[in-house]
């Protein structure tokens, strides 16, 4: 599965060593995945479902979905709609939840998330990947 990294212009974009690519020296995504893994373990431990029977049913090995679960993978796009069957979830629940943990941005834009935390996370993305401010600035309006 091909590891999702948060979409923007960096400077010090370097590779992580792990095939995915970090921004000044980590992977900022990783956050964000590890969020979503356990929110999607949450709901798999609930439903009493194992790694391997989840895997099973996705066509994936349980590895793949304890990665998903810890963050170091993230959840491929084409496999989020059959996930949340499998999780007995709601499409449009999970398409919040996959949208809202891979792309703030795109989250924000789509539901005009007032939501404090996604606002703090998406404000101090510049600051933390080495943006230039007055270029952050202008894209925050």
């Amino acid at each position: 599965m091909a590891q999702i990294v948060r979409p923007m212009a960096a400077r010090g974009r370097s590779s992580d060593g792990q095939g995915g690519v970090s921004y000044a020296g980590r992977d900022i995504g990783y956050e964000y995945r590890r969020e979503f893994g356990a929110l999607l373990r949450d709901r798999r431990l609930s439903l009493g479902l194992t790694q391997q029977e989840v895997g099973n049913d996705l066509g994936v090995g349980f590895s793949a979905i304890s990665a998903i679960e810890n963050g170091r993978i993230a959840l491929a796009a084409d496999k989020a709609e059959a996930l949340a069957e499998i999780l007995k979830m709601d499409r449009e629940e999970m398409g919040r939840l996959y949208l809202r943990w891979s792309n703030p941005w795109v989250y924000k834009m789509i539901y005009n998330s007032r939501d404090r935390r996604l606002l703090e996370d998406i404000s101090s993305i510049p600051s933390r990947v080495g943006v230039n401010p007055a270029m952050a600035a202008r894209t925050k309006k």
